[in-house]
């Protein structure tokens, strides 16, 4: 799977208490979901941790159509991981299915 061209994504990870990691994920360039996608609904947003064999779903990006841009901001226990975002049909996705238009490693410096 390729990246969409023009989306330019900036993630950002800081240690939080309990050896929990907050996730910063901006995006900018981006069509909207149903544009990327024929019938998606949603930019899914999966993390795939050092050693895991599938991603896991984290939420979704919260789209502003007039800006074309999609952020999400959350809760991981993980500290070197891949992280992507695909156009999905729904907001409730089991696994990535649809294109990808964001791949970035993220890894918090010791």
């Amino acid at each position: 799977m390729g990246t969409a061209v023009g989306a330019d994504a900036t993630v950002t990870i800081a240690e939080k208490e309990n050896e929990n990691f907050e996730l910063d994920l901006k995006v900018e360039h981006l069509l909207p979901p149903d544009r990327a996608a024929p019938g998606a609904q949603s930019y899914a947003v999966w993390i795939q941790p050092d050693g895991q064999e599938s991603p896991f779903h984290i939420g979704n990006l919260t789209y502003n159509d007039d800006r074309r841009t999609g952020e999400l901001t959350t809760i991981t226990p993980h500290r070197a991981f891949d992280v992507f975002v695909t156009a999905e049909p729904t907001a409730t996705p089991t696994e990535p299915k649809g294109p990808e238009v964001v791949n970035k490693r993220v890894q918090e410096e010791p």
